[in-house]
């Protein structure tokens, strides 16, 4: 699955969510950048944790993408909105600047194809 198919089907699934009356609508009307910038700031203000703080702007995209999840009942669809491709982003880094494993590290970007094919194929829909 491709990134535009997958923001196709984030945006879908937030129109349903919107559209009905779930608790899936709450969660997106959360300011979470807001939320996420504060946090930012005060790791950076409070502990001079600015290098390593900014992987806290991953979060958005990861809650955003888990929210989406709640609005979407079928299984398979809800498989394909999980945040895998930020998840793998954020493990790489953190495992680069904590402990300097650059190199072996890049090997959990395979993990983003892999589980887009083995979600899919597990859950093939049927004509």
């Amino acid at each position: 699955m491709d990134t535009e198919n997958t923001e196709q089907a984030v945006q879908v699934a937030v129109q349903e969510n919107v559209s009905s009356g779930t608790n899936a609508r709450a969660l997106m009307k959360l300011p979470i950048p807001l939320i996420v910038v504060a946090a930012y700031l005060a790791m950076g203000f409070l502990q001079g944790w600015w290098h390593p703080g900014w992987l806290v702007f991953l979060a958005i995209p990861v809650y955003y993408e888990l929210a989406a999840m709640a609005a979407v009942t079928e299984t398979r669809k809800r498989l394909n909105l999980f945040p895998i491709a930020p998840l793998c982003v954020a493990a790489y880094l953190l495992l680069g600047f904590f402990l300097n494993l650059w190199h072996p590290g890049w090997l959990i970007f395979l993990c983003v194809p892999f589980y887009y094919i083995l979600v899919n194929a597990v859950f093939r829909q049927h004509p």
